[in-house]
């Protein structure tokens, strides 16, 4: 887990009791915390922005472009923190993310 908020007290048993209820009966799972979950994330985010994908542009906004469409935008482009795609399946409007 990493950002802050995984420092929260008894936060990974939840999780792992939560999760693990969800897995098959004898499935195997291990949840770790970051090294340094407050500045893993943003020391990740700073090394891809010296890598050639992110300099060859496309996996990023302006100030300007934020401005004008806003954070759903955001979410719709990336799916949030997932890099994948919502589409709404039926017509209760009960959808999926596709998850590369």
């Amino acid at each position: 887990m990493t950002g802050a908020p995984s420092l929260l007290p008894g936060l990974t048993p939840r999780l792992q009791s939560l999760i693990q209820s969800l897995l098959p009966p004898g499935s195997q799972l291990r949840i770790v915390r970051a090294a340094d979950p407050a500045g893993d994330a943003w020391r990740g985010m700073a090394t891809f922005s010296r890598t050639q994908e992110f300099k060859a542009g496309g996996t990023g906004m302006t100030k300007a472009e934020f401005e004008e469409v806003g954070g759903e935008r955001v979410k719709g482009w990336w799916g949030g923190n997932w890099n994948g795609v919502w589409k709404d399946d039926d017509e209760a409007g009960v959808g999926k993310m596709d998850v590369d």
